[in-house]
Parts: structure tokens; sequence; C-alpha cells
């Protein structure tokens, strides 16, 4: 999938990937070789010693105002905290398995 293998690496923070508001954190791709009105969330990470990308939920099919609606169904993991908040907290999270 070009998005993973090329366009995410080039440069994670591009505003093409942003979210706002509660989602600012968080980056997603629609389009670049996925189904129509899927999306892919994903997070980046930069530190002096790491960079990682981790991808988090490929979204269903959107559509917006749906009470199933891909971007409500992602906040409301991201307020359960089923993902990390950090790279650090990623990689004591790695450690443990």
């Amino acid at each position: 999938m070009v998005a993973i293998k090329e366009r995410i690496p080039e440069d994670p923070f591009a505003e093409y990937f942003a979210l706002s508001g509660s989602l600012k954190k968080y980056g997603r791709v629609k389009k670049m070789e996925l189904p129509k009105h899927y999306h892919l969330f994903f997070c980046a990470w930069q530190t002096p010693n790491h960079k990682a990308i981790f991808i988090l939920w490929l979204g269903y099919l959107r559509k917006a105002g749906d009470k199933n609606d891909c971007y409500k169904a992602f906040t409301k993991m991201i307020e359960r905290g089923d993902y990390p908040e950090s790279l650090d907290e990623l990689l004591l999270l790695s450690d443990e398995d």
C-alpha cells in the first residue's frame, strides 16, 4: 500500500494527514489505494532517539453524521485509552510481551 510504504514515512506530520480537535495528535489517510470512504488512522512520534509510526486502525466505510461514523468510533477508542499516548508508553508495552 502506497500510504504505508511511501507517503506516511515521507512526512507523517504533513498537513494532509492532520486531524483536528480531540484527534489532533493523530493522522489519517484517505484514498491512496484505500477503498472509497475508508480511512487509515495512525500516530507518529519523533524523539531525539527514535522515530515511530504506529498504524492504529482501518476505519470502515464512512457515513458522515451516522452514529457509527468511523471518526466517532476512533474517538471513542482514543477516549477509552485503547492506544498508547506516547512513544515511551508504546515501548513499555512492547517490553511487556
